[in-house]
């Protein structure tokens, strides 16, 4: 099926034709007033939308002169660098004629700066042309682009191709007037020979389409009604099984009816499925979703929550504690919260006693409290072996025995208090004397006599009587005389 353009799409269009115009507008301006060196990449160039959208860097008029008359320059250069040479080699030809012997050379010399200094003045000529030419080149070029931005209406810039300025123009003179808005067109109307892109060949007026070709159809031609959107339905119905009495059916003798059956079904049958005929299809088959009516555009995930105030309808059961009257299948009289209950009352109670200990009880254990231990405490290890004494978590000392079989205490911080070796010495501190049993409880002064005769010699007042003895001199082979031997009888 053919579609014509519509004012709103053409009225775009236009719109955006001169957004185009407005948009080369300016970007001619800004290559136009462009500086040298100056542009998105410093390099004197300048964006430009030729009338197919493309758009090139292009060098601005400042950039192309600077470029030019540094060429200029440079030719310019050339020539003094020219004229000099051709000094020096007229002063070096001058020099020669003064100097026989070696004119010949100078004015070789000369000669050859003379050549160079033509071959320079020509590349300055060169350069100088190559210049004015990319100069005129540049002029042509700022001139074709003021051409493609301001040529004036139906003007070809190029073969079949017209100005921006053309295209706004045609643009203002085909639609004076554009309400954006709403997209009308208050123009006159334009003669079909104007209209250019327009179809070559119509639709008849009196044709037909595909319902696939149709658009924008109202929803009734789409589908059925739903209940809610039937009109002019009445109030109230009679019950699809109803009756009526006689009194309801006035003038109507059966030899009056005509066409009637012969036989009837009885009042109360069925049919099959298949007997029936005309079946909308909507008691045929599901709905598709597209056809289901009333819908909402949006759903939640499948999985999700709700907080409680979203909730609604909730039943009483879900809102609060029962009160005691609502409370169900509870007894009708109860113990009082004081009470207590036999042994036998209680099922297996008496099982899980007879298994339990006496709460007065006793253990052949140390308890942890402390208490007395009446044997011998004895601790079997290969290395060093030690009792630890703490008192409110505080280390006091140890009871300490090492592999080396010195026993002793030691202090808080492992140093011996007293030790007492293998062979019974007291190797590491002392016994205060108040502490030892056993001993006497007076001493002889340290210097003391005793009424003996001592074993170096000495007097004796009394008598000895030797009884069953006798007494010799004594002398043995290598013995001193005047000893004193006693021999038994």
């Amino acid at each position: 099926m053919a579609s014509n353009i519509s004012n709103a799409t053409l009225a775009q269009k236009i719109s955006d034709l001169i957004a185009k115009w407005d948009n080369r507008e300016k970007e001619f301006q800004a290559w136009l007033s462009g500086d040298v060196g100056a542009g998105p990449n410093s390099d004197g160039k300048y964006p430009l939308t030729d009338y197919l959208g493309t758009t090139r860097l292009t060098t601005a008029p400042a950039q192309l002169e600077d470029d030019v008359l540094g060429a200029v320059g440079a030719a310019q250069a050339a020539s003094t660098a020219a004229s000099d040479s051709e000094t020096n080699a007229a002063a070096s030809e001058a020099a020669a004629a003064a100097s026989a012997s070696s004119a010949e050379s100078y004015r070789d010399t000369a000669l050859s700066y003379k050549n160079d200094a033509e071959t320079a003045e020509a590349g300055a000529i060169n350069a100088q042309n190559n210049a004015i030419a990319q100069k005129q080149a540049a002029q042509a070029a700022r001139d074709k682009a003021e051409k493609w931005a301001e040529e004036d209406q139906d003007v070809e810039v190029e073969t079949g191709l017209y100005s921006a300025k053309h295209w706004a123009l045609t643009a203002q003179d085909f639609v004076p007037a554009i309400d954006t808005g709403a997209y009308r067109l208050t123009a006159d109307p334009v003669p079909w020979a104007d209209l250019s892109g327009v179809p070559s060949t119509f639709t008849p007026a009196s044709h037909g389409h595909d319902w696939a070709d149709l658009s924008n159809l109202p929803a009734f031609a789409t589908r059925w009604p739903s209940w809610t959107e039937v009109t002019s339905k009445p109030s109230t119905f009679t019950p699809s099984a109803h009756t009526h009495g006689n009194a309801d059916i006035t003038d109507v003798a059966w030899s009056k009816l005509t066409g009637v059956p012969s036989t009837f079904a009885p009042s109360s049958h069925g049919h099959a499925w298949g007997d029936l005929s005309g079946v909308p299809s909507f008691a045929t088959r599901w709905p598709t979703w597209s056809e289901v009516t009333s819908k909402p555009t949006t759903f939640a995930p499948s999985a999700h929550t709700h907080p409680w105030a979203e909730v609604t309808g909730a039943p009483a059961t879900a809102t609060r504690w029962p009160s005691w009257g609502e409370v169900t299948s509870k007894p009708t009289t109860f113990a009082p919260s004081a009470h207590g209950h036999a042994i036998a009352d209680v099922t297996g109670l008496q099982a899980a006693l007879d298994g339990k200990a006496a709460a007065s009880h006793t253990h052949s254990y140390l308890p942890l409290s402390g208490g007395t231990l009446t044997g011998n405490l004895e601790i079997d290890r290969a290395s060093d072996s030690y009792i630890r004494f703490r008192s409110s978590g505080i280390i006091k000392g140890y009871l300490y025995s090492n592999g080396s079989s010195q026993t002793g205490f030691l202090n808080n911080t492992g140093g011996w208090k007293f030790r007492i070796d293998n062979d019974g010495t007291m190797s590491v501190g002392s016994v205060p004397w108040a502490r030892l049993t056993g001993v006497p409880s007076t001493f002889a002064p340290s210097a003391h006599t005793h009424d003996y005769l001592p074993l170096a010699g000495g007097t004796m007042t009394g008598a000895i009587d030797f009884v069953g003895t006798s007494i010799s001199d004594y002398n043995t082979v290598g013995a001193p005389y005047g000893g004193m031997r006693i021999i038994r009888a």
